[in-house]
């Protein structure tokens, strides 16, 4: 099954649509939250591993195992790294991500951010099935066959009005919202992957989400994935 890998402006959608079309192909969902939940994991000794390994290991079990193997195989000392503390670096939010380096710590840093959220994106891959959303894994895994990359767009308005609703905050709190998330998520994508994000050319899809419910854009994804996949069998990928 292809690996379907969600980017878009804040508010767009690209969340709704990726739980959906998880749901219709019985696919795991990959967000931010489990992400930064399998980071603030990273710091369990070997016994509570070793516990967790006689059942059934959750996916953020297993993504913190990638954190766990990343760190334990880095030459540098963890001892006082964020990747260890409550604020793991997969958690940071665009805008604390897109930050200028001011020193040679930040700049390790943010070396640091872009190897072990590469790491995870491409160990998320492996998947039998699997979406994404964001976090740069279009870019990541531009050289994988198996990804079906989808944008999804829409109007300002459209954006401030889903966000309010979503996270049930005045139209005014989300506006400003929409529109600071937005430009440190553009600043994001051009600080470690030197990418216009709006360039169609690095998607299968885009999407404009303002005029259908999204389960109708769930059902176009999940319609286009399964074509892939069947173009990947018939090319023996």
């Amino acid at each position: 099954m292809a690996v379907i890998a969600i980017a878009g402006q804040i508010g767009s959608g690209g969340q709704d649509i990726g739980e959906e079309v998880a749901k219709l192909l019985e696919a795991e969902f990959v967000d931010t939250f489990l992400l930064s939940e399998a980071a603030n994991r990273t710091g369990m000794s070997q016994e509570e591993w070793d516990a967790r390994d006689m059942r059934v290991d959750s996916l953020t079990d297993r993504i913190a195992r990638v954190f766990q193997t990343f760190i334990q195989r880095s030459a540098a000392s963890y001892t006082a790294d964020p990747y260890m503390s409550g604020e793991p670096l997969l958690s940071r939010t665009y805008e604390q991500a897109a930050a200028a380096p001011r020193n040679e710590e930040q700049t390790l840093d943010d070396q640091r951010f872009l190897e072990v959220t590469t790491e995870i994106i491409r160990e998320l891959a492996r998947l039998p099935r699997v979406v994404i959303i964001g976090r740069g894994a279009t870019y990541i895994l531009k050289d994988n066959p198996r990804v079906f990359n989808v944008l999804t767009l829409a109007p300002r308005d459209t954006r401030i009005e889903r966000y309010a609703k979503r996270r049930g905050v005045p139209t005014d709190d989300a506006r400003r919202a929409v529109d600071d998330q937005e430009h440190h998520r553009q600043a994001f994508l051009r600080k470690f992957f030197g990418v216009d994000p709006f360039d169609p050319s690095w998607f299968d899809v885009v999407l404009r989400v303002d005029r259908l419910d999204i389960r109708h854009y769930a059902q176009m994804v999940t319609a286009g994935a399964r074509a892939l996949d069947e173009a990947l069998v018939c090319d023996g990928t």
